[in-house]
């Protein structure tokens, strides 16, 4: 039976959107094509008419969930002044976002499965990054404008590594302080 486009196109989101919460959740190995596709309450089966591997999936995550937050930072820094960059570190670096694994920043839950990946996902992966650096830099305030990538740079891996050691750690008020800590560290780079 053949299906209309928006019909294959809506299935193609379902997948993707379940198939991200669960491999931030999981991991990338955590899960396999079955059990991704039983999350999107679909057969596995349909799985390929949609994607040539779990690898293409993965890529397909990683461009959808980072490029969702790089979206969010463009909105940001469009519409919020002077002390957007700020504001979204206070929200990246907060207890309530360390803690929803499945709708936080996937830089934060599969950078690691992004490492052991194909060069297609690594190419993407880093691709995104950069623009998000450049999105970055544009919040900077008094920094030297040759410093500004390199500080961008910084922020970003001390906030992505920050949120995913935090997760790591077994109490609560252990977190608390790493995301703190690294909030007033970051603040201190973009001033």
């Amino acid at each position: 039976m053949r299906y209309k486009a928006e019909h294959k196109e809506k299935a193609r989101e379902t997948i993707l959107h379940a198939a991200g919460k669960r491999m931030k959740r999981s991991g990338f190995h955590g899960i396999g094509v079955d059990g991704l596709m039983a999350e999107a309450g679909m057969t596995s089966g349909a799985f390929y008419s949609h994607f040539s591997s779990k690898e293409a999936l993965l890529k397909e995550v990683v461009s959808t969930g980072l490029g969702k937050t790089l979206s969010w930072l463009k909105e940001l820094s469009a519409s919020n002044g002077d002390g957007w960059l700020e504001s979204f570190l206070k929200d990246y670096l907060s207890p309530r976002h360390m803690r929803d694994v499945e709708n936080g920043c996937t830089a934060a839950a599969l950078t690691a499965d992004v490492s052991r990946a194909e060069t297609p996902v690594k190419k993407l992966y880093g691709e995104i990054l950069e623009e998000t650096v450049e999105v970055l830099i544009q919040g900077m305030r008094g920094t030297a404008s040759a410093r500004k990538r390199e500080r961008a740079w910084s922020v970003l891996a001390m906030i992505i590594g920050a949120v995913s050691i935090a997760r790591a750690l077994p109490s609560k008020e252990a977190a608390d302080e790493l995301l703190a800590s690294v909030l007033t560290s970051a603040k201190e780079l973009i001033s």
